[in-house]
Parts: C-alpha cells; structure tokens; sequence
C-alpha cells in the first residue's frame, strides 16, 4: 500500500486556542496553509512558571511546553494549580518517569493529558485513575504493558487514547474492549496482528482506529470495511489500498 504522511498524527493532538469539542472531527483534512510571518518574528514560549502563574489566575487553563525539556522535579511546581484542564509538554527530551506521573495524578481537573518522551511505564499508568476527568490521553513514548494498559479502565470518561510503547502486544488490546466510552485509538508502532484488531473492533464507540506499524493481513483490513463500514480507519497514516472510502489527502 502506499503511505502518505499529509494527513498526520496531529490529528490526534490540539493547540491552545482550540476547544476541546472540536477535537477529532471525522475524515480527513488537508493541512492547513501556515500563516504569513509577522514583522515581530515568533514570540517566544512562556517559562512553565509563567504558564502555571495564568492558569491560577484564570487566564487559561491551558500550559503548553514545547521549547523546554521537562523532568520529574519540575512537576513540584505544579502542586497547586486549580482549574487546569490541558496539560502537554512536547519536547522530545522530556525525562518523566513513573514518580512525576504520581505528581500529576494530583491535578485531578486535567481532560487532555500528552507527554512526548520520557521512560513511563505500568507504574505510572496506574497513578491516571486517580484524574477522573481525563478524557484524552496521549503517550506516544510510553514503556509500559500489557499489564498497565488494563489500569487504565478505571477513567470512566476516556474518549481518546493514542499510545506508544514496544512493550504492549496483541494481549493488550483485550483490555480496550472493556473501556466504556473510548471512541478513538491511536497506536503507534505497536505490532498488533490480526488477533489483536478483533479485540479493538469491540469496543463499544470505537469511530476512529489509528495503526501505525501493525501487522494486519489484507483479509482481516476487508473485513473492518465490510463489517464496520462507519470506522474511520488510517494504516501508517493512510488509507488502505482496499478502503472503499479512500480518498486523496491532497484534495479538499
């Protein structure tokens, strides 16, 4: 099949100034035209300390941290800041690991959760219960299992979930069909097989499956379009060559 890129990951992620019920509209877009460059130049990114200092004045509730790597012992920071709903820090040399998550189960108002990097394994998935608003998370660095995948059941509004780890497998994807409202799923180079797609095509309000990196035959993509003709469905960020709705990303 032939892989084109131009409808891309981020379609799983949002910017700042956009709400969260416009996330993850159904199909395919094509990418938005970047805008003009102002006389000003790109205004730099605010400090986490900054960000957190809005947040608690109710400026936004919203922190974003893409230009700084962000560890453990920065979360120290974040101890007491009411009325934060989106969390995402997006450098790729983030160093989070199971301790920081243990200091993020504590902002219990976070919707949208997405941390690049880091090493977070089952012990960290089993701190996310604990944020019961979480209705979007995303972890496309992850380490963690099979095992800790299944914590992740106890987010009674999870909606969106689009993971990364080398460690999880076919097993996992057992624990998905349980998940009440789930709607969209993201796995990143996660070699699932065939087995592994059966158990996802049950999950209740699945609407969107993302595959990238598995390994399912052409019989088992046929019968997804047969029997779910309603999914929205992307192989490594492409429509399958045997998708009755394929289309051109490239075209409104």
């Amino acid at each position: 099949m032939n892989i084109n890129k131009t409808c891309p990951t981020s379609a799983f992620m949002i910017l700042p100034t956009i709400i969260l019920p416009l996330l993850f509209l159904p199909g395919c877009s094509p990418p938005a035209a970047s805008p003009p460059p102002t006389p000003s130049g790109p205004v730099a990114e605010q400090s986490l300390e900054q960000q957190i200092a809005a947040v608690r004045v109710a400026s936004t509730d919203i922190i974003l941290i893409e230009s700084t790597p962000i560890g453990d012992i920065d979360l120290d920071l974040l101890e007491d800041v009411p009325g934060l709903r989106v969390l995402q820090f997006d450098h790729a040399d983030n160093s989070l690991t199971d301790a920081g998550m243990v200091k993020l189960a504590r902002l219990t108002p976070i919707e949208h959760l997405r941390i690049r990097g880091g090493s977070i394994g089952d012990d960290g998935l089993k701190t996310l219960p604990a944020l019961p608003n979480l209705k979007i998370l995303n972890l496309p660095h992850g380490k963690f299992t099979d095992a800790g995948l299944a914590e992740l059941k106890s987010l009674p509004q999870l909606q969106s979930l689009r993971i990364g780890s080398p460690r999880v497998t076919d097993a996992g994807m057992a624990a998905l069909k349980g998940f009440p409202n789930l709607r969209r799923v993201h796995l990143i180079d996660i070699p699932i097989t065939d087995r592994g797609l059966a158990d996802l095509l049950l999950i209740p309000k699945l609407d969107s499956l993302y595959l990238d990196g598995a390994k399912i035959s052409d019989a088992a993509a046929d019968d997804i379009f047969a029997k779910h003709p309603h999914l929205h469905v992307h192989f490594n960020q492409d429509h399958h060559d045997r998708d009755p709705h394929k289309h051109d990303h490239s075209q409104p």
